[in-house]
């Protein structure tokens, strides 16, 4: 008795760990089950040579349901334990069945007849790669399966653009490696879609039967992943050209969806602007009121500038997002150093020298060679920290969530759909819009000065954005505020609050103390910053062009500060409005009591 019910026990764990695919999006609109041959259940394939390996079991006979798709569209396929579970508090396939995810396509006459039968070929797979510090067993490794655990079980690919149109099959499939230590080990997973491909393209590439894909001995299928390996060979033929190749432990397939897609609680960006901005808010306050900082006299007017800036200058680049390349947005937003420079001179007449001319235009040389927008590096758009075929995001929301959220100008590049002349023009004006807001926020805490505490001025930007973000979400019809649903939430709003907070103080700080161009000059360090993480932490090796960036960059970054501050007053002349806004509390410096004494005589 007892040993029967270990048995149970044992068969319904394993069944709990198994997992189908079932879900199917179109550039991000939700097509649910209606074009999928759902399996009979969700145990695996097991068997190399057998029929069953190209649908599944019960995958053979086709639906009703067609999902409608264009060439070049991103598809996502999305993986559950169970049939119509669709939760993200379990993963989408547990066990440690940890392995590479892979899709495939075949061309058929009618995809709600076809047997798949016809050959097969790659459009999309996430194997292996070594995790820094790993010594141990490839468990601990980066799996495609972990990368789809982490996004709630979806995976992104992109039908090739060039492909001829008619009806096809796509199969997703995870191979979990779990127990493949011998021949007939390995367990697949997969699911049949029914599409419709419409296109111009004449694309038919090579093609492979099934079964016939894999040998049970196979490098990628006969394999021990709970010991130590140096090398990985993904099972299959190579994914065909315009299509998707992904390096297992992607940032932007891991962190930068994962408040976006990766729970059942989805945070639109500008609830993380509030959620940003609102801790920052609280966190100055009790500072201020801690220590007893005295409140500003004479620069409310420009304090609420600051902040009303800001947030304009916050919330122009989050939309222009929604419709520019991420290395478009990159470039343009780069400008606000240069930008700031500029209306400090004009506004403040702080000097602005032809060597802080040339190591800003150094230095946006570098961001030019490592964002590599698609205007300048024409061909197939590139993540610009990996150098690796650019992934697909879900949509505007996810990649301004990682934009914005964590305060830096750094991710992943990403496609968007097809956009008008019109739309695009739009996109970069409001780029423009908010690079010149955020350039006059920035000139304002110059003009500031010493005569209100920098946190003083953080609070103005953090209340009023605080407001403006609330504002926006209560108005908009298709927005509202959503709770966080578990811990890793919460710890993630966390730390976006107190991160947020540290930016703006230390930014403030700093613009109070040096001149706004040569201050401003070195965000461009962010983006070495970000080459330098990828690095350590990801074990991604940039390409040359980054590398030669980053170098284009920390120079332009070194010189600028290393030149003395050009300011001089001559004698005898007044001072002019702007640098006596500069002063602080108590008066002016030497020279500038010097020189307003004179003309009083």
């Amino acid at each position: 008795m007892r040993l029967s019910i270990l048995a149970t026990s044992l068969l319904l764990q394993l069944a709990a760990s198994h997992a189908l695919f079932q879900q199917l999006w179109v550039n991000g609109v939700d097509k649910s089950n209606t074009c999928v041959r759902m399996p009979r259940g969700n145990s695996p394939v097991s068997s190399v040579g057998s029929n069953d390996l190209r649908c599944n079991a019960g995958g053979a006979a086709g639906v009703s349901g067609k999902c409608a798709v264009n060439a070049g569209d991103t598809v996502t396929v999305e993986m559950h334990q169970q049939p119509g579970d669709r939760s993200c508090k379990n993963e989408a396939i547990g066990g440690n069945h940890y392995g590479p995810v892979l899709v495939y396509m075949t061309k058929v006459a009618d995809a709600s007849k076809a047997d798949g039968s016809t050959g097969w070929f790659k459009v999309y797979e996430n194997g292996w790669a070594s995790a820094p510090g790993n010594k141990g067993a490839a468990d601990n490794d980066y799996w495609g399966v972990k990368d789809m655990n982490r996004c709630c079980g979806k995976v992104d690919f992109k039908i090739p653009k060039d492909l001829a149109s008619g009806d096809y099959l796509v199969r997703a499939e995870v191979v979990a490696l779990h127990t493949a230590q011998s021949a007939g080990g390995a367990q697949f997973y997969m699911s049949c879609y029914q599409v419709t491909v419409a296109g111009s393209g004449t694309l038919a590439p090579a093609t492979v039967k099934i079964p016939g894909l894999y040998g049970s001995s196979d490098p990628g299928i006969k394999i021990n992943i709970h010991s130590a390996i140096t090398g990985y060979t993904v099972p299959g033929p190579k994914v065909i050209a315009e299509s998707t190749t992904v390096t297992p432990g992607n940032p932007m397939n891991t962190a930068a969806k994962l408040l976006a897609t990766g729970y059942e609680t989805k945070f639109h960006a500008l609830q993380i602007i509030f959620v940003r901005m609102s801790c920052t808010t609280i966190l100055s306050c009790l500072y201020i009121w801690y220590n007893k900082i005295p409140r500003s006299h004479g620069v409310t007017g420009l304090l609420v500038l600051r902040g009303t800036a800001g947030f304009i200058g916050l919330f122009g680049l989050y939309y222009s997002l929604s419709w520019l390349e991420f290395a478009d947005a990159t470039v343009i937003t780069f400008i606000i150093p240069t930008m700031t420079a500029l209306v400090c001179w004009v506004w403040l007449r702080e000097p602005y020298t032809v060597k802080e001319a040339l190591a800003g235009l150094l230095a946006f040389t570098g961001v030019l060679f490592v964002a590599r927008p698609p205007w300048l590096f024409p061909g197939t758009p590139l993540d610009p920290i990996s150098g690796e075929p650019a992934e697909h995001v879900e949509g505007p929301d996810s990649t301004s969530l990682s934009l914005l959220s964590f305060g830096i100008q750094g991710g992943r590049a990403h496609s968007l759909p097809p956009i008008s002349a019109e739309q695009r023009t739009i996109a970069i004006l409001l780029a423009v819009l908010g690079a010149f807001a955020a350039s006059t926020a920035y000139a304002t805490i110059r003009v500031i000065g010493q005569r209100a505490h920098s946190l003083i001025s953080v609070t103005y930007f953090a209340f009023l954005s605080t407001i403006g973000s609330a504002v926006i979400i209560l108005v908009h019809p298709d927005l509202q505020f959503v709770m966080p649903e578990d811990l890793s939430q919460w710890g993630l709003i966390a730390i976006i609050g107190l991160t947020g907070f540290a930016l703006q103080f230390l930014l403030t700080e700093g613009l109070q103390r040096e001149k706004g161009g040569r201050a401003t000059n070195l965000t461009y360090l962010q983006l070495v910053f970000a080459l330098v993480v990828e690095r350590l932490v990801w074990g991604t090796t940039p390409p040359i062009e980054s590398l030669f960036g980053a170098v284009l960059i920390i120079g332009a970054a070194v010189w600028v500060s290393l030149q003395k501050n050009a300011v001089t007053v001559k004698e005898g002349k007044t001072v002019d409005e702007e640098s006596s806004l500069l002063r602080d509390e108590q008066g002016e410096d030497e020279d500038c009591r010097r020189n307003s004494a004179s003309t009083e005589n």
